[in-house]
């Protein structure tokens, strides 16, 4: 109980943790702050490879109708499957990835499939159906923009199928 009138005890000084505690802290919190900025712009530059590495400049592929897929008498396509993109090819190999950048600019994920030497792939998507011939032997990259038809273009950057 208290008394009316009596002088509070001074408190102790506390010792220099208590004023090291907040610098501490504080440069915890300047480190993590640090860490993340670096492993930001670590994955922003990965990215940026990656869009580079599978944005193919090339001349448009030529669009084939499907009715005409079926007059070229593929015997046994190969069928492929990623992220929302499905088809089938008639020779060669497909390597696909997902890319969240489109022209410079970030966007939803969309799928791109370089094809190694193809005579010619059939794509269908949520949008549609949509085929391609390329020249032959040479590779074709086909990619779904978000909100977009498929892009084909001849050439594809890989070289290790």
């Amino acid at each position: 109980m208290s008394n009316f009138g009596e002088t509070r005890r001074a408190k102790t000084p506390r010792g220099p943790m208590w004023l090291a505690a907040p610098v501490i802290v504080g440069a915890a919190v300047v480190l993590v702050g640090a860490l993340l900025l670096v492993n930001h712009r670590h994955d922003a530059a990965a990215d940026k490879a990656d869009t580079a590495a599978w944005t193919v400049v090339g001349p448009p592929c030529q669009s084939i109708t499907p009715g005409y897929w079926t007059t070229l008498a593929i015997e046994h396509p190969t069928p492929f499957r990623f992220e929302g993109l499905q088809g089938q090819m008639a020779h060669g190999d497909v390597s696909c990835t997902t890319l969240d950048q489109l022209d410079g600019r970030h966007v939803a994920d969309y799928p791109v499939c370089q094809f190694s030497a193809p005579f010619a792939v059939k794509v269908a998507t949520a949008g549609g159906e949509a085929a391609f011939e390329t020249i032959p032997g040479k590779p074709m990259t086909i990619s779904i923009p978000p909100g977009g038809a498929p892009r084909c273009v001849v050439g594809a950057n890989l070289t290790n199928w």
